[in-house]
Parts: structure tokens; C-alpha cells; sequence
């Protein structure tokens, strides 16, 4: 995606939005400023960048969508500040400059996504703003310079094949499927309006069975559908390597005892693919595919010691559902491409010694036996 003309993040250049409904009340309706001033500067006295920072501007239309969004995990980012919360020392979650609420607003919650940020603009984090099509309001927004910019390290380049060694999701491959394909319900995109401790938490995830009926009602020609049932979650057969992130360093600059700057350094990522065991209880399977996230127990070492005395409680291999979902892969080409084959499970000598204890849970210790038959694929 090539970058913006700096005139291009700003010029409201849209005749369907200077005639539109959001146009009707005027700039300062939502951005402030003195709409009667003929200075410039005084115009722009108290101006409000982005109106997501207006306390409900958009509610005054929305009110139900804006009300849901509140909790969402677009707005809250609890999917990542959640396990941080476990894993982190009691006594130093409040919200001081280096505490775990000042740390992750100064660092992690860049990552949050507002109204503006899918439906008017870029997201301002790793897009750094700049309008989608001169300031008009898109009900659906392209997916390529929102969702596909957030979310594109693991998900957006797992979907499109931007991965080495692993191809497009077939969805995409063979019938141009985009994220609202399965991602369709508005309410899992805005939020339900009760928090969600992560993205798995949603009772509205998408769920491969709803378009894959045969699988659930048991007329699959597959014979391993029925016998595996759900002992498995789909991707342990149906995804192939993914992205898996090492580690996300929190620093900072500090001049005159006050933070100046935040800033990350992230370890390099690396391609695999791993089956661990189930550690979620709202899943009923035994095995489910798993993948590291970024966090070490230095993680924000920089701030102090003993910054997550609570380690231990969260996997760094996590529950995973990789958007590069395959008919055929290697692990499913038959019966003992999977079975017996060490090198597919999460096992204690592919996890680092000091993460060992937080895996517990999640590392295969008995790998399933051969079978000595072949997959009934077709």
C-alpha cells in the first residue's frame, strides 16, 4: 500500500461527503473549533483532531453501536491487556508511569481502534491516519487499509499468502472471500456490550460448522471428521506454518524523573507450526493448534524487577486459529502423517527453559501413536 501525499491525509476532496448527512451539522460539530472566525488561527482554537476523543459524538446518532463499542475489544485492546494483568505483579497494576495501567496505555493501547478508524480514516497506529476517501463516511470500510493493516503481522498475511513458505488461505484462494465473509456480524465487530476478556471469549466468533454443515451432521465423506469429532479443533488439520512473535520489548526515555517517549523493540519472528494441548476451558478440544506470543519474562524489564511475578499463570503458547486455512496439508495426508510425528507437537525441548513452567499445560508429553492406516481423503 503506497503511502499518503501529506495533503491527502487531510483534504476533504468528497462531494458525496460535503452533501452527506455527516456533513449537514458542519466541522465544528464534531471537530470544535469557532466556525465564525474569518483567522485561521482562531478558527482552529480548540480543535479536536479526531472526534473519537469528543466524549459520545457519535452516540448523538449511533447511540446503540456506540454504547456496544465501549466494551468492545476494538476499543478496550483486553485481549492483550489481559494476560499482561495475570501474569503481572500485584502491586504494581495501577495506573503511575510505571505501572501496568501506564505502561499499557503508553505503549499497547496504540493499538485500539476507534469509529474513526475503520469507517473515516486509516488507523492512526501502524497506518498513521490520513482519510480513506476525502472525510466520506464508508459503512463498510476497505479492508486492505483497515483491517489488513492491524491486523496484518499474523492474520492479514496468513489470509493473503504474505508468508514464506505458506499459501492463501484457500477461502480467498478459490472464491476472493474477504474478512467479513466470516467476520460478518455486526456485533462482533462492535462489541455486545459486555466485556470480553479476548477475542475467543465472543460468543459471535465465527464458526467454521456454520458453513460446513456436512462436517457437523455427519454426512462428511471424510471418515476423519467422524472419528476425530472434537477432540480436534479444525485448524490442527486444516492450517498450515504461521507467524509466531518472540518477543515485544517495552522501553522508554526519561529525562527530569518524567517519561519523554515510549517505545517497543521487537525480536525477530519465526515460521511454525505446533499442536499443544487444550488449555482453554470454553473449548472442548484435546488438541488445538498453538503459537507463541509475544512475551518473555523481560518483557518490561526496563521499568524494574519483578515486573511479572505472574508469569507462570499464562501460556506463551497460546490458542490459536491461523487464517491460512488448507483442504489438504501436510499433516493430514494421512493417518500417520499426524500420528507419531514428533516434530508437529509442542514437546519441552521446543520451548526455552525460563517458559518451561508457564507451558505446562499446553506441551504434548505422549505423542499419539501410529496407526498404520492411511486418511480417507477425497
Amino acid at each position: 500500500m503506497a503511502p499518503l501525499e501529506p495533503f491527502e491525509r487531510v483534504y476533504v476532496s468528497s462531494k458525496e461527503f460535503l452533501n452527506s448527512t455527516h456533513n449537514a451539522q458542519g466541522c465544528t460539530f464534531c471537530h470544535n473549533g469557532d466556525g465564525k472566525a474569518t483567522d485561521m488561527k482562531k478558527a482552529h482554537e480548540g480543535i479536536i483532531r479526531s472526534p473519537d476523543e469528543k466524549p459520545d459524538v457519535c452516540a448523538q446518532c449511533h447511540a446503540d453501536i456506540v454504547n456496544r463499542f465501549k466494551t468492545s475489544l476494538h476499543m478496550t485492546a483486553s485481549g492483550m491487556k489481559q494476560p499482561l494483568k495475570e501474569r503481572w505483579n500485584p502491586d504494581k497494576t495501577g495506573d503511575g508511569p510505571k505501572e501496568l495501567g501506564g505502561i499499557f496505555k503508553g505503549h499497547c493501547y496504540s493499538c485500539h481502534a476507534s469509529c474513526g478508524d475503520c469507517h473515516v480514516n486509516r488507523p492512526k497506529g501502524p497506518a498513521k491516519g490520513g482519510l480513506l476517501a476525502g472525510h466520506t463516511f464508508l459503512k463498510t470500510p476497505p479492508e486492505d487499509m483497515t483491517c489488513g493493516i492491524c491486523h496484518s503481522a499474523r492474520a492479514g498475511d496468513e489470509f493473503y499468502g504474505q508468508n514464506p513458505g505458506a499459501p492463501a488461505d484457500t477461502h480467498v484462494r478459490l472464491s476472493g472471500m474477504v474478512c467479513l465473509g466470516c467476520h460478518k456480524r455486526e456485533n462482533a465487530l462492535h462489541g455486545t456490550g459486555t466485556p470480553l476478556r479476548d477475542r475467543y471469549d465472543n460468543p459471535l466468533l465465527p464458526d467454521c460448522k456454520e458453513c460446513h454443515k456436512d462436517v457437523l451432521q455427519g454426512n462428511t465423506t471424510v471418515e476423519q471428521h467422524a472419528i476425530h469429532g472434537d477432540r480436534l479443533q479444525c485448524n490442527v488439520c486444516h492450517s498450515v506454518i504461521a507467524k509466531n512473535c518472540k518477543n515485544c520489548h517495552l522501553e522508554y526515555k526519561e529525562e527530569d524523573g518524567k517519561i519523554t517517549a515510549r517505545f517497543y523493540k521487537i525480536d525477530h519472528s519465526f515460521m511454525a507450526f505446533k499442536i499443544g494441548r487444550n488449555y482453554r476451558n470454553d473449548r472442548p478440544y484435546e488438541y488445538v493448534v498453538v503459537r507463541h506470543a509475544p512475551t518473555t519474562p523481560d518483557l518490561a524489564s526496563a521499568y524494574g524487577p519483578n515486573m511479572m511475578t505472574g508469569f507462570n499463570t499464562v501460556p506463551t503458547w497460546k490458542y490459536a486459529a491461523p487464517h491460512n486455512v488448507q483442504r489438504l496439508t501436510p499433516q493430514n495426508r494421512s493417518c500417520d502423517s499426524c500420528h507419531g510425528n514428533a516434530a508437529l507437537f509442542l514437546r519441552k525441548e521446543d520451548i526455552v527453559p525460563n517458559e518451561l513452567k508457564a507451558n505446562s499445560r499446553v506441551i504434548v508429553e505422549k505423542i499419539p501413536q501410529k496407526t498404520g492406516r492411511e486418511a480417507g481423503r477425497k
